[in-house]
């Protein structure tokens, strides 16, 4: 879907939120990863096909008190597991 064409039904009729959108109550979805005391904090970008209605939601890192964590972190982190 990144491409702007949705593996679903390709069409190009896909989009996405802008940085500025009105997902949750900070203005984005977020999710976050414990492991210890340490934190990552990771937003999500919406993609959805007007044509078939297909969307997908996509990871990034975010920087949340001067920290950043690669999406790997989410490895250890407590409540998080891998799909098998």
């Amino acid at each position: 879907m990144k491409n702007g064409i949705c593996p679903m039904c390709q069409s190009n009729e896909v989009y996405m939120t802008d940085d500025n959108n009105n997902l949750g109550e900070e203005g984005m979805l977020m999710f976050y990863g414990y492991v210890d005391r340490e934190m990552g904090a990771y937003a999500s970008d919406l993609y959805v096909c007007l044509t078939c209605g297909y969307m997908a939601l996509f990871a990034t890192p975010t920087v949340l008190k001067g920290k950043h964590k690669e999406l790997t972190f989410l490895k250890e982190a407590r409540d998080w597991k891998k799909v098998v």
